[in-house]
């Protein structure tokens, strides 16, 4: 058993930029192959999009990290992804 800690605030800075103070947010999955867990995480803003009248008002955001856990005691992160939502249909 282990703990992976991540600064979900640092992660995420760009929503509150665009949707407002605060989100609503957690890690939505996580599995593990070999000597890595991929930890899915899922953000949505407090408010919906300032200016959207559609669906856009109600925005995902997401995270893709791969945590390194050979050494369970001492995990750490290796990579991550971001999709840009710029070309996300």
């Amino acid at each position: 058993m282990s703990q992976y800690k991540y600064d979900l605030n640092f992660c995420y800075r760009d929503v509150e930029a665009v949707g407002g103070p605060g989100f609503i947010r957690g890690t939505h999955t996580a599995w593990r192959h070999t000597n890595y867990v991929c930890i899915a995480v899922e953000v949505f803003p407090a408010s919906g999009v300032k200016g959207a009248k559609d669906a856009a008002a109600g925005r995902a955001y997401g995270r893709l990290q791969v945590i390194d856990v050979s050494d369970i005691a001492n995990s750490k992160s290796v990579a991550d992804y971001e999709p840009n939502p710029s070309v996300v249909p």
